[in-house]
């Protein structure tokens, strides 16, 4: 057998390497074809576009390759002023990330550059252009809202103040013209006189304490806040004193555990605690004495401070509308109150930079949990 002819089919192993690399190739040039954003590259020299993907061809409306770049893809008549191609220079292999509005099209784009090696060995600039323009005006339009929802409740925060600061002079009228009636008539009016009275006074004092907490919520909003390394162990031992009187009536008890130190406003946050506490001493089970237990935690850069309670707990469909202004699960026969108490505790903690979530069953208590950072990296004002 004449061994020239043996294996004439089988193909090289050169042959085999070219067509494995032409495999690949044409597999690459597939990829680069059905990418959805825009890829090119530009010789940075001579600006000669090299290569143009569909998606970049479509866009400009030619096939720019072969031509001068700032000429085909832009329209212009010199090399373009936000060509990063002198940046790209100095540091080849470092990708450069960019933003640009495309005055043709009036489209923007996040533009990713680098410097890569071309077949014969230059390096050529090598773009990928991502479409940002929805993602731009969504961007706008939420910042637009963020600006006007903030103006709107600095608004509100101011009006609150104002009207609260502006009514507190007139009801003090009424409540001391109404104690000099009920001192110096009191015992000459009749039944029904006195009852009229004694509703007045009573409609002047939840008045008063619905102006005192609008102001509260008001000045969460308006103050700035000084931090500072806070103990919340004292300020618990501080609020428990002050609800001493509370305590001993309803014969209840607040255990404090461990509480970690963090930076707060130990203003607001003292206003907080004194709240929840309040809270789980007012809305005890009949017959029942309320115990109240405050503790802390470190989780991660949080801190988180639980006040827990044996009360009449609440129904977890309703945990989201207990934190919103004026809203209250009973009546005010029931509890008295004005509804703000825990309003103005998401806004202290949120005013933080933290939250505030609540669990309960109705009968069995409830667990109010706030989560705060550990650390204040900046003022908030």
């Amino acid at each position: 057998m004449d061994p020239s002819h043996t294996g004439s089919s089988a193909q090289s192993p050169a042959g085999e390497a070219i067509a494995r690399l032409t495999e690949q190739a044409a597999r690459l040039l597939t990829i680069l074809e059905a990418h959805p954003d825009r890829i090119s590259v530009v010789d940075p020299d001579t600006h000669e576009v090299l290569f143009a993907n569909r998606r970049c061809r479509e866009d400009i409306g030619i096939d720019p390759v072969g031509h001068v770049c700032y000429e085909a893809m832009h329209g212009r008549d010199a090399p373009c002023e936000f060509c990063r191609g002198s940046i790209l220079s100095a540091k080849p292999g470092v990708p450069e990330r960019w933003e640009r509005h495309d005055e043709r099209s009036g489209r923007d784009y996040d533009i990713t550059d680098i410097l890569i090696p071309w077949t014969d060995g230059r390096l050529v600039h090598y773009q990928l252009a991502v479409d940002c323009t929805e993602h731009k005006q969504l961007q706008h339009r939420l910042e637009d809202s963020i600006k006007e929802l903030a103006r709107s409740n600095a608004e509100l925060e101011q009006f609150a103040y104002l009207a609260s600061h502006d009514l507190q002079e007139p009801l003090r009228k009424i409540q001391a013209f109404g104690d000099r009636l009920a001192t110096h008539l009191g015992d000459d009016l009749d039944e029904r006189s006195r009852d009229h009275l004694t509703r007045m006074l009573d409609s002047a004092h939840r008045m008063q304490q619905l102006i005192n907490d609008l102001l509260a919520y008001s000045r969460v909003g308006m103050q700035a806040q000084v931090f500072g390394e806070v103990d919340p162990a004292v300020i618990v031992q501080q609020v428990v004193s002050d609800l001493e009187l509370r305590i001993e009536q309803s014969g209840g008890s607040v255990e404090i555990g461990t509480l970690p130190p963090l930076q707060a406003d130990p203003t607001q946050l003292r206003l907080l605690l004194q709240n929840l506490i309040g809270n789980a001493l007012k809305f005890h089970r009949p017959g029942v004495p309320p115990v109240v237990k405050v503790t802390g935690t470190v989780r991660g850069r949080q801190v988180l401070l639980t006040v827990a309670d044996n009360g009449i707990g609440f129904d977890e469909k309703h945990k989201e509308r207990i934190f919103r202004i004026f809203q209250r699960l009973h009546t005010r026969q029931e509890y008295e109150g004005t509804g703000l108490g825990l309003a103005v505790c998401e806004k202290i903690a949120q005013r933080h930079g933290g939250q505030i979530t609540a669990t309960g069953r109705p009968g069995e208590g409830s667990v109010f949990t706030v989560s705060l950072p550990r650390r204040q990296a900046t003022r908030r004002e």
